[in-house]
């Protein structure tokens, strides 16, 4: 198990080393893959992130999707299980629970605590502000790894530039009430 101070170092050691690489993969592919870096990383930063766990004492995930579940399985797959696919993801010290839906109105959720929402597939602005209007309401971490989403309004994302930087969209971090720590703000890209 990490200690804060491994995570926080292994996140930086992260943004250091993660290269969206791999010419022969799509492009929206290394986004994701990325994301999902990131996404965990925005979740452990969330100071609020223990009271978020459910009653069974885990965190709820989802990952949305609109038409490829195949994906978003696979997604949910890589969030739920360590790097060596062999133990239970945790996330500061706290199981994580994945499940996946195509239901952008959450309502099979409405009785649950959920700790974040992970964008699995590239969206219209229908859904997408769907996802948002919830992660806002809720005080839910909503990440898209997918361009344009946080300038639309996700709360956090990626940024590809020179480096792959957590992306943070400032209006939805203040509207969602979602507090994430100063170390984690400190390196991030920010959408005012």
């Amino acid at each position: 198990m990490l200690t804060h101070g491994r995570v926080l170092l292994s996140f930086l050691m992260l943004l250091l080393s993660i290269q969206v690489a791999s010419a022969d993969a799509p492009y929206e592919q290394r986004r994701v893959k990325a994301g999902v870096k990131f996404f965990q990383a925005m979740l452990a930063a969330d100071l609020d992130i223990k009271s978020k766990k459910g009653d069974d004492g885990a965190l709820l995930v989802l990952v949305v999707y609109q038409g490829n579940g195949a994906s978003a399985e696979k997604i949910a797959r890589q969030l739920s299980v360590s790097d060596k696919g062999q133990t239970p993801k945790l996330i500061r010290k706290i199981p994580v629970h994945v499940e996946v839906t195509n239901d952008m109105t959450f309502q099979q959720f409405a009785d649950r605590k959920v700790a974040g929402v992970f964008i699995g597939e590239n969206m219209g602005r229908g859904d997408l502000g769907s996802v948002i209007g919830y992660g806002s309401d809720k005080g839910v971490v909503v990440f898209s790894p997918f361009s344009g989403h946080v300038e639309n309004g996700v709360l956090g994302g990626i940024s590809v530039e020179a480096y792959v930087l957590p992306f943070v969209n400032m209006k939805t971090l203040s509207n969602s009430g979602v507090r994430l720590k100063p170390f984690f703000m400190g390196v991030v890209k920010r959408y005012e």
